[in-house]
């Protein structure tokens, strides 16, 4: 192999030699050999900031959910105090990761700032190929990104660049990313026609690892189960993927295709140690749109606003956007934060710091949901109701 005639002298070498290893290894699909060595590389050789983002990766894809939050975390405090010392090259790489890492959180706003970080910054690269390869492994994410924002007036030349690029030129893992971008805008943007002519170029490339052809199928599915459109026979026709499929595709499947074999509550609680937030919010969201019963729903929709609570406003904005076709009418949603005295509504923020009253009335309401009048003007004035 290669990679054993690097000259390896000092830790920096040996670390760079391990982890090449590991990075053989996952991409040849044996992630158990990946962790195990990224794991080694670390313990002998010391920590550095990529190695740990392969680490957080593979972590991830084999469902240690908790190590993977550890390992992310670890990133992003590298990324803050080291962030002067890197390359540029390394600084595009790091931020893309973690971006991703940031989108499995739950936190998309946290993740597109990122991403889009970092799609300015590989614009000063000097070498045009690496400054190209680093282009087209952004561009897809931020593309992905803003369709879910519904952004449509930004990404026409974002979208029509990707669409004209020659699929044989690039590598395959990037190609795939960039055809799941491409198929995710098509859905929220277009429509579910072009979006799954795109997935049937995926799932018909068997020279494609399976979790890649795994993934845009899934997700796929997950998009026309939250819109609530009917699968055509061809859609349904790869159900073969299901036996080696992971925990949130395996969820997805049982929803798609045996509906009444649904989880119960206890068995949807369970999901949570083995899904990334973002994965168990998609999860708790199709339940919640599939529920008949009114109070399961309101406490799917309590649990929702729960986990959703430590994430900023856009990005709570986004997923309960994705509930709003099952809200009732007369539903509203308002994002109260106590620490950033901010209440937030589709997108929009209202600075609360000098409306004392609003601030008294809606920390009363976070406690308590029902007061009675002559409660709420004690409250604000100190004062007891009287009707003279």
């Amino acid at each position: 192999m290669a990679i054993e005639s690097f000259p390896a002298k000092g830790d920096v070498e040996l670390r760079i030699l391990e982890h090449l290893r590991g990075v053989v290894a996952e991409f040849s699909g044996d992630l158990e050999q990946a962790y195990h060595t990224y794991l080694r590389a670390i313990e002998k050789h010391g920590d550095n900031i990529k190695l740990l983002g392969d680490l957080a990766g593979v972590c991830y894809q084999l469902d240690l959910m908790a190590k993977w939050r550890f390992y992310h975390q670890k990133v992003l405090r590298s990324l803050n105090d080291l962030d002067d010392l890197l390359t540029v090259e390394t600084k595009v790489v790091c931020r893309l990761g973690a971006g991703k890492n940031m989108e499995e959180d739950g936190d998309l706003i946290g993740a597109l700032e990122l991403y889009e970080q970092a799609f300015r910054l590989s614009s000063s690269v000097e070498d045009f190929d690496s400054r190209q390869f680093l282009y087209l492994r952004v561009l897809p994410q931020i593309v992905r990104l803003r369709s879910h924002f519904n952004e449509s007036e930004k990404l026409g030349l974002y979208y029509t660049e990707l669409i004209s690029l020659q699929r044989a030129d690039y590598p395959k893992y990037l190609d795939v990313e960039i055809q799941h971008s491409l198929m995710l805008a098509e859905i929220n943007l277009i429509g579910p026609h072009h979006a799954w002519a795109r997935v049937k170029l995926v799932l018909e490339d068997t020279s494609l690892m399976e979790s890649d052809r795994r993934l845009i199928y899934f997700d796929f599915l997950e998009e026309m189960l939250i819109r609530g459109l009917p699968l055509t026979g061809e859609m349904k026709a790869f159900t073969e993927l299901r036996k080696s499929a992971d925990s949130f595709e395996q969820e997805i499947a049982l929803l798609t295709f045996e509906p009444q074999n649904r989880r119960d509550l206890g068995e949807l609680s369970d999901l949570a140690s083995v899904l990334s937030w973002s994965c168990y919010l998609r999860i708790l969201i199709l339940y919640f749109s599939d529920t008949q019963e009114d109070r399961l729903a309101q406490e799917l929709r309590n649990k929702i606003n729960l986990i959703l609570s430590s994430l900023g406003p856009q990005s709570k904005a986004f997923w309960l956007n994705r509930m709003r076709p099952y809200l009732a009418t007369d539903d509203l949603t308002l994002n109260f934060s106590r620490e950033k005295r901010t209440i937030a509504f589709q997108n929009k923020e209202l600075d609360l710091s000098r409306k004392k009253g609003m601030l008294l009335l809606l920390d009363a309401m976070t406690e308590k949901g029902e007061y009675a009048v002559d409660e709420v003007i004690q409250l604000l004035w100190q004062d007891s109701y009287s009707p003279e």
